[in-house]
């Protein structure tokens, strides 16, 4: 099964207005792709969260990092409940710099910005279920995508 899900000509909406929400789009993408019996790869992507930064909008930034995260966590859990599933979560580089420091009040932040391009920080890589352990400490982008390559031949075999 090959399916694409495009919500938008250029851009969605940000996160505070936009619908249908990442976790609505992960929710219907996922009872499609669950069907295949073959297995499936599934990309979701918290684009907007490189616009915000590129933008430095700490707010909208915020508000990307909330939705992506409790879309995350949606799909955490259900890869939970299926043995033989995979999850990567991780990103090709870091935009903006952002540096997250404590707020005048509690429980309030402040981010401060060095850029508004990319950066050459590392980007955490965090991972569940099946082979996870194949995706731990510091790896190159190219290393992920060998070893996800390496996972996907071995059960082609």
């Amino acid at each position: 099964m090959l399916a694409i899900g495009l919500f938008s000509n250029v851009g969605m909406p940000h996160a505070d207005v936009r619908a249908p929400s990442l976790i609505e789009m992960a929710e219907v993408a996922l009872r499609a792709v669950m069907r295949d019996p073959d297995g499936f790869i599934l990309m979701i992507e918290g684009s907007q969260i490189d616009w915000a930064g590129h933008d430095n909008d700490a707010d909208w930034f915020l508000d990307e990092m909330a939705d992506f995260d409790e879309t995350v966590a949606f799909v955490r859990d259900l890869v939970a409940t299926r043995p033989n599933t995979l999850m990567i979560v991780t990103s090709d580089h870091v935009t903006g710099g952002p540096s997250v420091e404590a707020g005048p009040g509690p429980g309030e932040v402040v981010i401060t910005w060095t850029t508004t391009g990319h950066t050459s920080d590392t980007v955490p890589i965090f991972a569940s279920g099946v082979q996870a352990d194949r995706f731990s400490g510091l790896q190159t982008n190219y290393e992920v995508g060998r070893k996800l390559r390496e996972i996907l031949l071995s059960v082609i075999d």
